[in-house]
Formats: C-alpha cells, sequence, structure tokens
C-alpha cells in the first residue's frame, strides 16, 4: 500500500501581512472599492435598523460583509465614516426614487401622491432616518464633525420646491402651511407603533393625503 504523505507549510507572519497587503491592493483596483464600499453600507444599514448606531460594532459589520476588520478601515478610517456614507447613499435613493423613478414618469398631482406615499413607507422601514432627536443619532452626531453633519443636511424647502416644479403643480395656500401639512402628515410615521394599536398606520395616512392633497395644489395647466 503506497502512502502519501502531505506536507502542509505553515506561513510565517511576514507571509501572512505580505498576503494581506496583495489582498488590500486587489480591493483598491478596478473598482473594487467602490464595490466593497456598497457592501458594506448595505450590512450597515440593516443593522442601523436592527440594532442601531452604539450597538453596531465594526466586527458586526466585518464579519457579516465577510470583510477582514483591515480592509474594512482601507476603505473607511472610522466607523462614523461609514454611518456616515450609509446615510448620503440612503438619501440619495430616496432622491431617485422620488424623482427619476416616480415624478419623471408620472409628472402630475396624482404621481406627486404616489412619490410621497412610497417616502412614506421609505421612513416606516429605516426609522433613524425621521429619529434624529433620540439619544443613539446623538450619540452618532457628537462623534463627526461639523462637515460631515452639513452633508446630511437636508433642506426639505428646496426638496418640496423641486417636487413642485419636477410635478407641474402650483400651491393654492401659502407656502409654508403646505410644508407644514405635509411635515405634519409625514410625521406620523413617529408614532405608528400607537396607531397600529387601532389602524393601520400606511392606510391613515394613504387616507390623509388624498383627502388634503387636492386643498393644497393644483395641477399648472400651462406646463402640462
Amino acid at each position: 500500500m503506497t502512502v502519501y504523505i502531505i506536507h502542509f507549510t505553515i506561513p510565517n507572519m511576514r507571509e501572512v501581512n505580505i498576503m494581506k497587503k496583495i489582498t488590500e491592493d486587489v480591493i483598491m483596483q478596478d473598482g473594487n472599492k467602490e464595490a466593497l464600499k456598497k457592501k458594506l453600507c448595505s450590512v450597515c444599514e440593516d443593522n442601523w435598523k436592527q440594532n442601531g448606531y452604539k450597538k453596531t460594532s465594526v466586527k458586526e459589520i466585518c464579519d457579516q460583509a465577510e470583510v477582514a476588520i483591515g480592509t474594512f478601515y482601507s476603505v473607511f478610517q472610522t466607523k462614523e465614516d461609514l454611518f456616515v456614507e450609509t446615510m448620503l447613499i440612503i438619501q440619495e435613493r430616496l432622491d431617485f426614487h422620488f424623482f427619476e423613478q416616480t415624478l419623471s414618469k408620472d409628472p402630475s398631482l396624482d404621481g406627486y401622491v404616489r412619490a410621497i406615499k412610497k417616502l412614506y413607507r421609505e421612513y416606516s422601514e429605516t426609522p433613524f432616518l425621521y429619529e434624529v432627536n433620540t439619544p443613539d443619532f446623538t450619540a452618532l452626531l457628537k462623534k463627526i464633525d461639523s462637515k460631515m453633519i452639513e452633508k446630511l443636511h437636508v433642506d426639505s424647502v428646496k426638496f418640496f420646491q423641486r417636487a413642485l416644479k419636477k410635478a407641474n403643480l402650483v400651491l393654492k395656500v401659502d407656502e409654508n402651511i403646505a410644508i407644514g401639512t405635509l411635515s405634519a402628515l409625514l410625521s406620523n410615521v413617529q408614532s405608528k407603533d400607537v396607531l397600529n394599536r387601532t389602524y393601520n398606520h400606511i392606510e391613515l395616512f394613504d387616507f390623509m393625503l388624498d383627502s388634503l392633497i387636492g386643498s393644497l395644489f393644483e395641477q399648472d395647466d400651462d406646463r402640462t
């Protein structure tokens, strides 16, 4: 009987470090870094929704993304950088869904209503988009500088004005009243758990929006 003896060579630390450096160099090439960044942000978003900022660790994100911690820090300098980038990606997604996927296809009052309903549902699924005064979100803000905070700021008035123009709508009431009414409706998402004891909060939002929208806007016939 032939016996085969297999020799396993255990690499020394210098070889391990060289291998890690080669792996990181490959990640940085050919768009791999951007793909890895998106993957880490996707995992971050899931954990942020479920566990919050403080209870989410870099190690947990790396384990779920199947990425070495050293590789993580070749993409993001800090955990907070990852969370800021994740928020920016979500904001870009919301903007794309609102304007490109909905209003561009149907620039009308009906299209505007559908876009607002989609936005409400996204808020409902992503609590940290509106729970900005919680200790968890405040803890994140304390760890990032003013430039990062400024990047996260969304000018709601400009967003509102841009949406009206895209949907070919004109105001029937004062602009502040219209913005305040929509803000009040969207803020119902903060009470969704209480509302759901008696009502379906999404159905309630849809009903209120459908009932009020005609009092706020009308189609601009000169632009349609």
